[in-house]
């Protein structure tokens, strides 16, 4: 259920692509500034997207249930579901 709540509140608070959630690394979520690195958007560019606090304590939600020993560059989104 957190993985879903993560994946709604970023998809419709941050005005993310399906796509672009799908590539997100851990390391690539600040929660500390409330933003996310979005490393190849449409068009191949970079951009970076704030959120709002609701979507930042879904994102720590899924995040801490996620595998301690993820050092960041695992996809923050779990491909297999």
């Amino acid at each position: 259920m957190a993985f879903a709540r993560a994946v709604f509140a970023v998809l419709i608070f941050g005005g993310l692509r399906r796509r672009e959630v799908c590539d997100l690394h851990k390391s690539d979520v600040a929660t500390d500034t409330k933003s996310i690195l979005i490393r190849s958007g449409k068009g191949g560019k970079s951009r970076k997207v704030y959120l709002c606090d609701k979507a930042v304590a879904a994102l720590k939600e899924w995040l801490a249930l996620r595998d301690p020993a993820s050092n960041g560059t695992n996809p923050a989104s779990c491909k297999r579901y």
